[in-house]
């Protein structure tokens, strides 16, 4: 991508960012304009959409600012894609997401802001974007999601407990990554959670839970998750990692639930 392009994507970015309440705009915006323009893609949000608006502003915010730096942005997308595969996400889904991001810059730049130059050059950034998450799933040969059963709920804290779960099928993943977790009483809010012990052939899995005030998931992990409940689990994602085969001493640090990687 030339500098033109990255130049024309950034300036008309930062211009409706800097609108008052301009980033929250542009994600209530797109999200009215995809149910809108494509009602068949609501159910695969939350009922509350104030997290996942958030998300899609600090996630095209990352891209935007790295359009000059490949080696960093293109990880980023393909682990994007990778993850939303447990969404049921679709090449054609991605399209839908495009135009609907499109339109809601382009109401929110205006008429003199956005150009017929600066509407190729979106099209440009867009299309690498979903070029390279596309191309990352369809690579992926680990399962969208996994099932997990709840074998144990052991409560430590009155808001704090550890849950572990025996999984359908053993997941493969490096100790300090972390996945993403849907409980059946919040279906459609995903959380991201560190597994708290390595990776094992039984398919255990085990999880550091801390109740958030005010939060919507972690309240209902902590003090309504049953033995026998089924969560849903995303692909193992992160490069957090100890280096192997050294023999340097290595202090490491963690507090509360923070612990669970540094455990595992």
């Amino acid at each position: 991508m030339d500098s033109r392009t990255v130049a024309l994507i950034r300036t008309t970015f930062k211009a409706v960012a800097a609108e008052d309440g301009g980033p929250e705009q542009l994600a209530r915006s797109f999200y009215a304009l995809l149910f809108t323009e494509y009602p068949q893609l609501r159910d695969f949000f939350p009922a509350a959409l104030e997290v996942q608006r958030d998300r899609l502003v600090k996630a095209i915010g990352y891209a935007v600012d790295r359009l000059e730096e490949p080696e960093q942005l293109l990880p980023f997308l393909a682990q994007l894609g990778r993850d939303h595969r447990k969404y049921g996400v679709v090449a054609e889904h991605y399209a839908a997401v495009g135009n609907s991001l499109k339109s809601a810059l382009r109401a929110h730049a205006g008429t003199e802001l956005w150009t017929d130059e600066v509407e190729q050059a979106w099209d440009a950034g867009l299309g690498l974007i979903s070029e390279t998450m596309i191309g990352a799933a369809e690579l992926e040969t680990t399962p969208p999601v996994w099932t997990g059963t709840v074998v144990e709920h052991r409560e430590v804290l009155c808001n704090l407990v550890v849950v572990r779960l025996r999984l359908d099928q053993p997941m493969s993943y490096a100790a300090g990554q972390y996945v993403s977790v849907q409980i059946p009483a919040r279906p459609r809010m995903w959380r991201y959670l560190s597994p708290a012990i390595p990776a094992n052939p039984q398919g255990e899995i085990e999880f550091h839970i801390r109740s958030v005030s005010g939060g919507w998931v972690s309240p209902a992990m902590v003090g309504h998750t049953a033995i026998g409940d089924q969560w849903l689990l995303g692909a193992p994602l992160g490069g957090l990692g100890v280096p192997r085969n050294t023999r340097r001493k290595m202090l490491m640090v963690g507090c509360g639930t923070g612990i669970a990687p540094l455990r595992a």
